[in-house]
């Protein structure tokens, strides 16, 4: 495999080995895996003709795809709302903790957390702390309404 001529170019054989060898490795797992949780439920349920159509679990897998796409939003976008909204409350506690003018660092803060996010800053005994709250979509009010981080900068000097 290794160490003859294939006659293929070095990035032919990047492509081959690092984007369509790991893809069909992890589709014959994928299938793998698939027709194990088939025999599973066959086994388990002693009847040959058990389907996930039949048991209605393609149902309920199709109801939380549907779920997600409606509300617009998955675990993954929340996560990043909230990654956004740290990254804006640590950059804002360092530039107000080295001085910088208030009003501007809740305009930076904004624009790295969202246009929506509301920005506190309170500045006590040589400590900046800022809070940084990022509201979330309406259709998840229910749910969560906003997601909030803080952080602390001791001021410089």
């Amino acid at each position: 495999v290794t160490g003859a001529d294939s006659g293929l170019s070095r990035i032919q054989e990047g492509i081959i080995w690092n984007l369509r060898l790991p893809r069909s490795l992890m589709a014959a797992l994928a299938g793998a895996g698939l027709a194990l949780c088939g025999a599973i439920l066959q086994s388990l349920l002693r009847n040959p003709l058990a389907d996930p159509y039949i048991l209605g679990i393609s149902s309920g897998a199709s109801t939380g795809a549907v779920l997600i796409v409606v509300l617009g939003v998955g675990a993954g976008a929340i996560g990043a709302t909230q990654l956004r909204a740290m990254d804006a409350a640590r950059a804002a506690a360092r530039e107000i903790a080295r001085g910088e003018v208030q009003t501007e660092v809740i305009e930076e803060a904004r624009k790295t957390a969202g246009e929506a996010a509301r920005v506190t800053i309170e500045d006590d005994d040589g400590y900046a702390e800022v809070t940084v709250e990022v509201p979330l979509p309406d259709s998840l009010a229910p749910i969560l309404d906003s997601v909030t981080a803080s952080a602390t900068a001791r001021r410089e000097g």
